[in-house]
């Protein structure tokens, strides 16, 4: 709550926006395709995102060293990797340890582009999904570096970003 009563008073965006903590979190990120498509007069179907993972942490509920949101795209953070994990060292996503069920995703940029600029090559397009069932909770597609071609066809079907609000998670 103190993200969207901070923002509603000030009405500046959090540095990085905490998508779980959204009521409708799909609206968010068409906002950013819209607020991209009208800026710079493009038709909004031939819009669509690609993301980018930061090397900022978040430590549960704020994400460290992130100042204010960048002019034509949107950090966002408290996403969890299942089926994998994220690796800093190289960039990537990469097998998840064991016993690590649920690993944290490090702060996100979506960005907006031209859907003829969308880019497939070495990245896997992982759903984005706001509670830990899947189904009607399903938000947006996020592409994550693999580089590893046995790697994308070994996880393409079960790996997926999941956004948790649970008191588990606030332990």
């Amino acid at each position: 709550m103190e993200q969207l009563n901070k923002w509603s008073e000030t009405l500046v965006s959090p540095p990085s926006v905490w998508l779980c903590g959204l009521f409708n979190p799909m609206a968010f990120v068409t906002a950013v395709m819209q607020v991209t498509a009208r800026k710079k007069q493009w038709a909004l179907d031939n819009v669509t995102l690609e993301t980018h993972i930061t090397s900022y942490e978040w430590n549960g509920l704020k994400p460290e060293g992130i100042d204010k949101q960048p002019e034509e795209s949107a950090y966002v953070h408290g996403m969890y990797l299942q089926g994998a994990r994220w690796d800093n060292a190289s960039g990537m996503l990469k097998d998840s340890f064991l016993k690590e069920l649920l690993p944290p995703l490090p702060v996100m940029n979506i960005v907006a582009i031209p859907l003829a600029e969308k880019k497939s090559k070495g990245l896997y397009t992982c759903p984005v999904y706001y509670t830990g069932i899947r189904g009607g909770t399903f938000t947006f597609e996020a592409q994550l570096k693999t580089g590893d071609k046995t790697f994308q066809i070994t996880v393409s079907f079960s790996i997926f970003i999941v956004t948790l609000y649970s008191s588990f998670f606030r332990r």
